[in-house]
């Protein structure tokens, strides 16, 4: 009877050490694996950055797999985002406001910038800079861009050294009186 006895605790130890083991292996390759987050255009309360009347953007971004370009840098993605808040905006500012809120999603640390065009004329934000998850943010007003009334197309060009990639609007800006 003392034999079954160890017989059976030393089978007992030997399944929990086992077990042990394929937790602990699980969990190492768990931590291991590329780990994807969640990047919100949308800002956050009292942030100076800008907002979508049609609801938040969002991709995701899994940072272990970006591409990296033969200089260490990741590949330039095409811009994607909100880029124009409201599409048929009114100078006057009433019914629908003249400020505006404009997105730009690339790769980080990349040279973004949106763009306005109507008959050969090109009106644009500016440059920024996007922050360390692809993110340039605008608030601006009609005026201060020097919109005038009409129909015009809008593109958004994200730049990284000689490289350029651009994206166009599928819908119009109509700016009204």
């Amino acid at each position: 009877m003392n034999v079954r006895r160890i017989i059976t605790n030393k089978r007992f130890v030997t399944i929990g050490v086992l077990l042990i083991l394929v937790v602990g292996a699980t969990m190492i390759i768990l931590n291991n694996e590329p780990q994807k987050q969640s990047v919100s255009t949308t800002p956050q309360k009292g942030s100076n950055s800008a907002s979508s009347s049609a609801g938040s953007v969002s991709k995701a971004v899994d940072s272990s797999t970006q591409p990296l370009g033969s200089s260490g840098q990741q590949n330039l993605l095409p811009p994607v985002g909100n880029f124009v808040s409201n599409h048929r905006p009114n100078l006057s500012g009433s019914p629908a406001p003249n400020t505006l809120q404009s997105v730009c999603i690339t790769t980080p640390a990349v040279n973004c910038n949106i763009t306005f065009t109507k008959d050969n004329v090109t009106k644009s934000l500016g440059t920024k800079v996007t922050d360390n998850e692809g993110v340039a943010y605008w608030t601006w007003k009609l005026q201060d861009v020097g919109l005038t009334e009409g129909t015009w197309q809008v593109k958004a060009l994200a730049s990284m050294s000689e490289k350029t990639k651009s994206a166009k609007d599928a819908q119009a800006l109509v700016v009204l009186p």
